[in-house]
């Protein structure tokens, strides 16, 4: 049978923090990248004979959601033998390769709804200190301010490691699919280099 998982980000969650962190410059939000993980969830639903999916969308699309479809759900529903669909619609990036796995010393990473850029970060600390966040959100960036803390000068990359999702991460997400066929498709920058040469 064929199953999948349909991710798209148009609506970031701290699409706010990230405006006021360019001055209104530039934030995270896109178009239509919600609407291609529901129009391909429902077209392969109606014509692909896909049997069971789920879709998330903008702010349901977080990696602690992604991360869970994809380990845990996916291989509850299917089975060897079967095909699997993984679709991420939304923004990429790159960082310095972690691990020397890279021929151009750069790991991709997928941007979830969730994700925290350094100056994202910026912005939060100063409402968390002018106690306007929610508590959920200030329990999040007590954690985070944890984690750049003990990063040092690599706070901006832990943070794109802690919140984003990297190609060698998503590779290990992967591998809970063995035996079954994994069609993968990014529909966003520098999603050829995520699966490029690491046999995804």
């Amino acid at each position: 049978q064929r199953c999948g998982v349909f991710s798209g980000v148009s609506s970031s969650e701290f699409d706010e923090e990230a405006q006021a962190a360019s001055g209104g410059d530039g934030g995270l939000n896109l178009s239509v990248s919600h609407r291609d993980a529901q129009m391909l969830g429902r077209t392969l639903s109606e014509a692909g004979d896909l049997k069971q999916h789920r879709i998330f969308t903008n702010k349901q699309a977080t990696k602690a959601n992604l991360k869970e479809a994809i380990t845990d759900w996916l291989p509850a529903v299917s089975r060897p033998g079967d095909t699997v669909f993984v679709v991420f619609s939304g923004h990429g990036g790159q960082v310095a390769d972690d691990n020397g796995d890279e021929r151009d010393q750069l790991d991709e990473f997928l941007l979830p709804a969730d994700f925290v850029t350094a100056s994202v970060m910026q912005v939060l600390l100063q409402r968390y200190q002018q106690r306007q966040l929610d508590a959920a959100t200030a329990k999040r960036v007590e954690h985070l301010a944890q984690l750049i803390q003990r990063a040092g000068d690599d706070a901006g990359e832990a943070l794109i490691r802690a919140t984003g999702v990297s190609d060698d991460l998503f590779g290990r997400w992967l591998q809970r699919l063995a035996g079954r066929q994994v069609v993968v498709m990014l529909d966003t920058c520098h999603g050829g280099g995520a699966v490029d040469a690491k046999g995804l």
